[in-house]
């Protein structure tokens, strides 16, 4: 399409601009709900560093659940290079559609680790089944816990792994027939050892759970309490915190979920955890600048190290 670039970049400022409006909003919100309450916040700094120490881990457990994808088809591949190139793709996300950010973080890993671009758009996939489905298998855990038929859905959440693994398999056994024999080699990282796949799934759901734990602390740390017993609010947020991001990753138009995440969290934290809207409109908003924090520092790191010579970066 000749207009493509042109109707690509009118998205793109269309999405950003709706988002970073959104946030605004959210933002100015927030501080007015604050100046507004009757008494005086006590801020406890304590819980609000040690949430952004959990979302600094998150996105380390990410970049290693992507490094052991990698290490399926590169196994002397190290992590330093994918967490230069994971946290070197932070700012283009942001961007509609999160494919810039992909992209950008395929380019690197082929310039500066040798990778070809083809293996990285395979490990993309696998990044977002397995985010897609370690969520569902949080979601499927939070409706056992709530009563019902708890046994079966407590069994459906333990095999969602293997199914997706057994599905993998099939869907490229299936593409391969398709292919020319040199992009078949591509495939075999969907050939991933059941092994490693379970220990990826296991470090996904491990993220889900403390992105929900910070979210609990952020709650502490603005001294909002809830009428909730501490386990069950525990729950509640990390149960909170998974609907609303992947709301935000549905709306591949606005850059990562900005203002949507926000948007749900808040109807979340008010009907699920019992918060005054004030108090929901808060802590959303003081999470999703906790992530840009922890995004900040890893992207700071990266932008540090990355003067490594090339050649010590490459897999071989």
């Amino acid at each position: 399409m000749k207009n493509w670039p042109q109707i690509r970049r009118i998205l793109r400022i269309a999405g950003t601009l709706i988002g970073l409006v959104i946030f605004a909003y959210q933002l100015y919100t927030s501080i007015g709900s604050l100046s507004t309450q009757k008494q005086q916040l006590q801020l406890i700094w304590g819980w609000i560093f040690l949430a952004l120490a959990l979302y600094l881990l998150v996105y380390l457990l990410q970049m290693v659940n992507l490094w052991l994808v990698y290490k399926t088809n590169f196994p002397a591949i190290k992590l330093k290079p994918i967490v230069q190139g994971y946290a070197m793709s932070f700012l283009p996300k942001y961007t509609p559609g999160y494919i810039w950010g992909y992209l950008s973080r395929a380019d690197w890993l082929e310039s500066r680790a040798g990778i070809p671009g083809a293996y990285s758009w395979l490990a993309t996939v696998l990044e977002v089944v397995v985010t897609l489905m370690s969520g569902a298998v949080v979601l499927l855990l939070n409706w056992a816990a709530r009563g019902g038929a708890y046994l079966a859905l407590a069994v459906l959440a333990g095999l969602l792994p293997w199914l997706v693994w057994l599905l993998m398999r099939l869907v490229a056994r299936f593409a391969r027939k398709f292919l020319k024999e040199e992009r078949q080699r591509v495939l075999e990282g969907f050939a991933i050892p059941f092994a490693r796949w379970a220990l990826i799934s296991v470090n996904s759901v491990v993220q889900w759970l403390l992105l929900g734990v910070g979210l609990r602390l952020i709650s502490a740390g603005f001294s909002y309490q809830t009428p909730l017993p501490f386990w069950s609010a525990l729950w509640k947020h990390i149960y909170a915190f998974c609907i609303s991001w992947l709301g935000g990753f549905l709306a591949v138009l606005i850059p990562n979920g900005l203002g949507v995440r926000e948007t749900v969290l808040n109807a979340l934290l008010e009907s699920q955890v019992g918060f005054a809207a004030a108090a929901a409109v808060v802590v959303s908003v003081a999470s999703r600048v906790l992530l840009f924090l922890a995004e900040l520092v890893w992207l700071l790191h990266a932008l540090v190290t990355k003067q490594d010579s090339p050649a010590d970066l490459k897999y071989s």
